[in-house]
């Protein structure tokens, strides 16, 4: 942490531009901990300063996996979008891997459900159990019905969606705020699918009660 900072206080103090005492710095600070929060956002702000943005997309990815849920994971998700677009209107291959589309809603009458509760959407491999989701998001009832797309900068553990070759979606309406369904929650899962490293589109809907 305190290297990050001073590789970020030598980066302003130079103008913005990395030098080969920052660059030392940050190489001193990764050596620890390779995913330490402030030197990821320097080098994703520097890279997508110089417009590298395969390098932004890769430095962005790691910021996300380390809070999915917070209001900085969809801000980055959108400059991902946005910098695909990019580099694909430059001829160049964007493939992020494998995409899950979920239509995700509720069941009649879980409308009436209080709007606040949370809604924990997971995608996970289909052939081991146990593991901690491959992809994962929060909303809300309110935010239902919704169109949910998840990919590899959702992972929220060691393993994303390229990583299983068959996986399913599940979805659950927490009473309690976890994301571990317990007795009284809503939950329902999708069939095992194969997504082939390509765009899959589930519907899934919301109605079994957790007994």
């Amino acid at each position: 942490l305190v290297l990050g900072r001073v590789a970020m206080a030598k980066y302003i103090l130079a103008e913005f531009t990395f030098t080969a005492d920052i660059l030392n710095v940050i190489d001193e600070a990764r050596a620890i901990n390779p995913n330490e929060l402030s030197v990821l956002q320097l080098l994703a702000a520097d890279a997508e300063e110089r417009e590298d943005f395969e390098a932004a997309i890769e430095y962005w990815r790691l910021i996300i996996q380390s809070n999915p849920n917070s209001e900085q994971a969809q801000i980055l998700r959108r400059s991902i979008a946005i910098a695909q677009q990019r580099l694909a209107g430059d001829g160049q291959d964007v493939a992020a891997g494998p995409t899950i589309e979920i239509d995700l809603s509720l069941a009649e009458g879980l409308e009436l459900l209080d709007g606040n509760l949370r809604v924990f959407v997971a995608v996970r491999n289909a052939a081991q159990e146990g593991l901690p989701p491959l992809a994962a998001i929060d909303i809300t009832v309110a935010d239902l019905p919704a169109n949910i797309q998840l990919d590899n900068s959702y992972a929220v553990g060691p393993f994303n969606i390229s990583s299983a070759d068959t996986v399913f979606v599940s979805a659950s309406i927490s009473f309690s705020g976890s994301a571990t369904p317990s007795s009284g929650d809503y939950r329902s899962q999708s069939d095992n699918f194969s997504h082939n490293g390509q765009r899959a589109v589930i519907s899934l809907e919301i109605v079994d009660r957790v007994p």
